[in-house]
């Protein structure tokens, strides 16, 4: 029954750690998320919570993108919504295999400043 137990009480101890482990602001926690909002569909429950972080921090982007003062400042046209931006950011990422590490805003930012750059 002890042995039982310690199985149990190690077992609580470990779970914890693995979900904190997972970086739920990499690209790579957020991409297939936001593959689902790129191609319009509904998200499963595994993907519910990536897709709408996801489209949370494109609109974020999309509004803000042209008012920061930086290399990463955009001007999206007006007429793109966020479907259209997630397209773009999922086709940098898929580009760019080698940062989805990093962190998602980022990278998005990015992706947006090459799409539509400010004249």
């Amino acid at each position: 029954m002890a042995k039982v137990l310690g199985i149990i009480g190690l077992c609580c101890l470990v779970a914890p750690m693995s979900a904190m482990a997972k970086d739920t602001h990499s690209a790579n926690y957020l991409l297939e998320g936001c593959r689902v909002v790129a191609n319009g569909g509904t998200p499963t429950n595994g993907l519910m919570f990536q897709a709408t972080m996801c489209m949370g921090e494109l609109q974020a982007i999309k509004f803000f993108a042209s008012s920061i003062n930086s290399s990463l400042r955009a001007c999206p046209p007006r007429e793109a919504d966020v479907f259209q931006v997630a397209k773009v950011v999922v086709a940098y990422l898929d580009k760019n295999p080698a940062r989805l590490h990093d962190v998602f805003l980022g990278l998005a930012y990015t992706a947006v400043a090459e799409a539509w750059p400010c004249n």
